[in-house]
């Protein structure tokens, strides 16, 4: 993994979202005990977690970039499981573009985010 350092944060609702090009293959997802909880959770019923997934076939809408390389390292995700529902997976991305999935959630698909706060986004001023 690499040295913790400074990310930049960004988020598609923002103008300046960065050009993101990702492998068009499938790529193995490893979870985090706490994204395993989470699909074993209360709250939802089980969710069925892929164990591969190509990345060009979902909706990326957050990314966080190396301040210093500009490396992508971290992408949010989004992708249809039922009618009505997207489950949402943030992915940490190591040095050999393996996916570390740290928790997961569902949202209604037609979620609009009217809270998300722009001062969380370095693109969140964007004019």
């Amino acid at each position: 993994m690499r040295t913790p350092t400074k990310h930049l944060k960004f988020n598609v609702s923002f103008k300046g979202f960065p050009v993101i090009t990702v492998p068009d293959t499938q790529k193995k997802i490893k979870y985090t005990r706490h994204a395993q909880e989470q699909a074993r959770s209360k709250y939802y019923a089980p969710i069925s977690l892929p164990e591969t997934i190509n990345l060009n076939d979902v909706k990326i809408f957050e990314c966080e970039l190396d301040a210093k390389t500009r490396e992508l390292v971290k992408i949010v995700i989004r992708f249809k499981i039922g009618l009505a529902v997207d489950l949402v997976m943030p992915l940490l991305i190591d040095d050999n573009y393996k996916l570390i999935a740290t928790t997961v959630w569902i949202n209604k698909h037609n979620d609009k985010h009217a809270t998300i706060n722009p001062d969380n986004y370095t693109n969140g001023h964007v004019k």
